[in-house]
């Protein structure tokens, strides 16, 4: 239930004003060959919805499980009449820093469960170069084969977060996502994951089977990147939560119209390091042939 009055009994969202949106997001759905949207819900119906007012209530019609992209840009669009217009420019040095927002925007749609890190590669895919992103991968449960939210996947002793991706989106209305790297998908080794993107069509033949590859998709748009970490345990103290929480927090103001105030991105990314330690993520713009002769280590040292 969602609902204006008074308190609130289990199982019912309040709002307080008079516009409000519910978001049913699937992170990690089971494969759907047939494309037809069932196993994209989890394997159930989506569910009814009603509208009471009052006292008479009305079951809505439900929306087809998948939309063209034109109709949903066009619905946020109405929603959020936001020109996405971000200029990044370019980075001041090869250092790509993740940093948190004070506020992400309503257009982007953010779940209060989830903090973020925003990170803006530059307006131009740089030609020759790639981008190496490394970190400590926090501990997650393995739901999706099964294990309990309480049961560290294999190869953790904690479970950290509840889940975490570094996604890759267009910055254009509704925001459509080029690629994920999810915790259950990333390649961890020795504690650690690597993400390489590049300007390739196709998974590029010189990286080896153990980093994870994300392409830079359509150059007519800049891109985002996204740090999600989701609900983390009390125990662990090196989330985005914690650098959001901080004294004073490590975040800037995220405006997507207009000259992006890289300093303020730099700063907060640093400040953010400083809280996750291992845990964020380090990333860079690399020559493809540094990264082929020495590997992620050799374009982090430079």
């Amino acid at each position: 239930m969602i609902s204006r009055a008074g308190q609130p009994p289990g199982n019912t969202i309040r709002v307080s004003s008079d516009f409000a949106w519910l978001l049913l997001r699937m992170y990690v759905p089971d494969a759907d060959p047939s494309l037809g949207g069932h196993n994209l819900m989890g394997g159930v119906p989506l569910p009814t919805v009603s509208v009471t007012r009052n006292g008479a209530s009305q079951q809505l019609q439900p929306c087809l499980r998948v939309n063209r992209l034109a109709d949903v840009s066009a619905l946020l669009q109405g929603l959020f009449p936001v020109d996405l217009t971000v200029i990044e420019g370019t980075p001041t040095s090869d250092r790509l820093w993740f940093a948190a927002p004070t506020a992400p925007p309503p257009s982007l749609l953010p779940n209060p469960e989830n903090k973020y890190l925003g990170m803006f590669p530059g307006d131009t895919y740089q030609p020759g170069r790639i981008i190496v992103i490394h970190g400590k991968a926090p501990g997650f449960p393995d739901t999706f084969h099964g294990s309990s939210i309480a049961t560290p996947a294999r190869g953790f002793r904690t479970v950290d977060l509840r889940y975490w991706s570094i996604c890759e989106a267009d910055l254009a209305l509704p925001v459509p996502t080029v690629g994920c790297v999810t915790d259950l998908t990333a390649d961890v080794v020795g504690g650690y994951y690597t993400i390489v993107i590049s300007d390739d069509l196709l998974r590029p033949a010189w990286l080896r089977p153990n980093i994870r590859w994300l392409p830079w998709g359509d150059e007519q748009y800049p891109k985002m990147l996204f740090f999600r970490n989701m609900l983390p345990s009390p125990d662990f103290h090196h989330s985005v939560q914690d650098a959001v929480a901080a004294d004073p927090p490590c975040t800037f103001a995220l405006v997507l119209t207009g000259t992006l105030d890289r300093s303020s991105v730099d700063e907060a990314g640093k400040c953010a390091q400083e809280v996750m330690g291992d845990y964020y993520p380090v990333a860079t713009w690399c020559d493809k042939t540094t990264f082929i002769a020495g590997g992620v280590r050799a374009c982090l040292k430079e």
